[in-house]
């Protein structure tokens, strides 16, 4: 019995060693096709809670983007909230999301930690075609994305689009 017990905790050990560690609190998170894709991410003093839902859209569908590229369905981002961890949004604009396709993968850094300057990196595009890959910088701050940068890979590293969101007075 004695030696089933070492062969056994031995057993145990090799399969944890093998196993890959789990990380509650990543800065990286594969976004699925369909559904809410969740990433937590502790920068310094903060805990963000980003979600990124996505949904199918086929062909036939009204909302389907005109372009010509997409072939018969397409993933598009219908949502994204940031939150910190005290329950804090971040205001995030429709227009920064909106026009995202098959978006693959999200990640959060601090752009300038002095500052309290944060990047949310989103990659996607079709991943057979080199040419249809985009990565989105959304720049946030406090409680706002104040700042938007589009890459295409056909640009190379300079930035296709540039957005910068300024809070106005609303109009009545």
């Amino acid at each position: 019995m004695r030696y089933t017990g070492r062969i056994g905790v031995g057993f145990l050990l090799c399969c944890l060693g093998c196993a890959p560690a789990a990380n509650p609190v990543s800065n990286e998170v594969e976004i699925a096709p369909t559904g809410v894709s969740k990433l937590q991410a502790t920068l310094g003093r903060n805990t963000f809670h980003i979600a990124v839902t996505t949904a199918q859209l086929k062909s036939s569908d009204a909302q389907f983007p005109v372009e010509t590229s997409f072939k018969n369905e397409v993933s598009v981002v219908a949502r994204l909230t940031i939150e910190f961890s005290d329950g804090t949004p971040v205001y995030v604009q429709r227009s920064t999301f909106s026009d995202l396709y098959n978006a693959r993968k999200a990640s959060v850094a601090f752009e300038n930690e002095k500052q309290g300057l944060y990047v949310l990196t989103i990659d996607g595009g079709d991943g057979a075609d080199r040419a249809e890959r985009y990565q989105a910088r959304l720049y946030f701050k406090g409680d706002k994305v104040h700042r938007r940068l589009l890459y295409y890979s056909t640009f190379g590293k300079s930035s296709a689009e540039e957005t910068t969101y300024h809070m106005g007075e609303t109009l009545n």
